[in-house]
């Protein structure tokens, strides 16, 4: 089930999960501030919730004096990738670190040729981007 919902502050929708096949899903929910992903597990028309819930918080994008600072909150143990990528694709920065909760850089941009740039942030549940420019 692939559904998106126009903003609203109250949203009451009821979705018959049971009948979906036998096997493994997720179920995410995004807002202007964060993504919260539920796994569930459906077999023999049961459904059984895990108990775990993972939070992402949107990661905030700053760019000053060609410097790009990128802050990303996340609840999950698990890799952070940080990529910056020109206009043709090709990456020109790659960082991968545990976040361990948060994940705060600066990165400068001093030796990147002018032009528009796209950094992207995320994990394996969640990918996050920013268009930007770096002027000489």
């Amino acid at each position: 089930i692939d559904q998106v919902f126009p903003n609203t502050q109250s949203l009451k929708k009821k979705f018959r999960l049971v009948d979906l096949a036998d096997g493994a899903y997720k179920m995410t929910i995004n807002d202007q501030e964060k993504t919260v992903i539920r796994s569930f597990q459906v077999k023999n028309g049961k459904m059984d919730l895990d108990d775990r819930v993972k939070k992402y918080f949107k990661p905030s994008f700053e760019l000053a004096q060609n410097r790009l600072g990128v802050n990303f909150l996340s609840f999950a143990d698990e890799d952070v990738n940080i990529s910056l990528r020109n206009r043709d694709g090709e990456r020109v920065y790659f960082e991968s670190n545990n976040a361990k909760g948060s994940l705060n850089r600066m990165l400068n941009l001093n030796e990147l040729p002018a032009g528009t740039y796209y950094a992207t942030i995320g994990n394996s549940d969640v990918t996050y981007s920013h268009q930007f420019e770096v002027v000489k």
